[in-house]
């Protein structure tokens, strides 16, 4: 199956379940939130990210689970995910899904993160809007 086969919610909660699924068991739902954020500002802006929800996650190189060598893509392509995990993915893509967007950001408007244990070259002379569970959040 490829990725272009999903619908827009599938997608949106299998980047959330790509990018932020080790942080639930310790800091909840609040890191899939900042990703769904994420996506979302990108969305709104729209510019080059994608002008749908499914471009913007799906946009090549922007949210490593779904680059050609990550490991998280033989599971966000499998044809089903069923664990209380993705469960919890998908409400959070129909929350934002549901709500136009409308959802208390908690990124404080930011467009961009990495990992706190990765230093990408673009956060040079860049402040931070938060930090969320492992995650260090940019507007840019």
């Amino acid at each position: 199956m490829t990725r272009n086969k999903f619908s827009e919610k599938e997608v949106f909660a299998r980047t959330l379940y790509g990018e932020a699924r080790g942080e639930i068991a310790q800091f909840g739902d609040a890191p899939l939130k900042a990703v769904a954020n994420i996506i979302v500002n990108r969305f709104k802006a729209q510019t080059w990210y994608g002008r749908t929800i499914k471009d913007v996650c799906l946009k090549n190189w922007q949210f490593s689970c779904w680059n050609k060598d990550d490991p998280n893509l033989s599971v966000l392509l499998a044809p089903t995910i069923t664990c209380s995990v993705f469960d919890l993915c998908l409400k959070v893509a129909d929350l934002f899904l549901l709500n136009g967007g409308v959802i208390p950001d908690n990124t404080n408007g930011a467009n961009h993160y990495h990992h706190r244990k990765i230093f990408p070259s673009w956060t040079v002379k860049k402040h931070p809007t938060c930090q969320i569970g492992n995650h260090i959040f940019y507007k840019l």
